[in-house]
């Protein structure tokens, strides 16, 4: 299982991410093979440096990506120290998210998306399950006035009138 890059480089979550950057280059420093050859360590220990070596990258890697998700506007700071290490990655894949909604060709790649699972899903052995999707009942209803209609019936009379401004 992957272990919490915090834990890899030796330091508590709420360090700065200079501190962080200074303990993986002493953890690189310390555990780097050619450091190791130079020194007579034997085969064996050479191997086990290189897969930690590995692991103390990649925990750097995580902990800068962290760092750039926590400059994001979209974050609490606060709420960090709070989080797990797996609410912290759903946290960071929301922000992802959110950038690439943010991009200006999202739209149309959206879209072009949007046709191909249209295209490709009622050809397929999916069939059964997009007909049921259209044929379900939708209801909109605020303070007692409300609508409901087949999914088909909202999509072709009311969100096409979007397309046709």
């Amino acid at each position: 299982s992957p272990q919490d890059p915090f834990d890899v480089l030796g330091i508590s979550p709420e360090v700065s991410l200079n501190n962080a950057r200074v303990a993986w280059k002493m953890a690189v420093r310390n555990n780097h093979p050619d450091r190791l050859i130079a020194r007579g360590v034997p085969p064996e220990a050479i191997k086990l440096a290189e897969r930690r070596l590995i692991a103390i990258n990649v925990a750097w890697e995580e902990i800068r990506k962290m760092s750039r998700f926590l400059k994001t506007k979209a974050y609490n700071i606060t709420t960090r120290f709070q989080l797990t290490r797996n609410q912290r990655k759903i946290d960071i894949l929301f922000v992802i998210l959110l950038k690439i909604t943010r991009h200006d060709a999202f739209g149309g790649v959206l879209l072009m998306v949007a046709t191909l699972c249209t295209m490709i899903i009622p050809n397929s052995r999916l069939e059964p399950f997009y007909d049921g999707t259209l044929e379900a009942m939708l209801t909109i209803n605020y303070d007692g006035i409300g609508q409901s209609k087949p999914l088909i019936l909202w999509i072709n009379g009311r969100f096409m009138a979007v397309f046709s401004f």
